[in-house]
């Protein structure tokens, strides 16, 4: 049984490379924005590469 922090993985690190390629690279800029912006500004690079969860 998959859980939804595992298919979240997957998606952000296995289907794309949005953890690697986003994420940690822009990580200085995002820890210092709310979880509310962080979230979203994730929410909008997953639809502009077409990665669904």
């Amino acid at each position: 049984m998959v859980t939804d922090a595992e298919c979240v993985y997957q998606a952000l690190a296995e289907k794309s490379d949005i953890l690697n390629g986003y994420i940690v690279p822009e990580y200085d800029v995002l820890h210092t924005q709310s979880r509310e912006y962080i979230v979203n500004d994730i929410i909008e690079v997953m639809k502009e590469r077409g990665v669904e969860i």
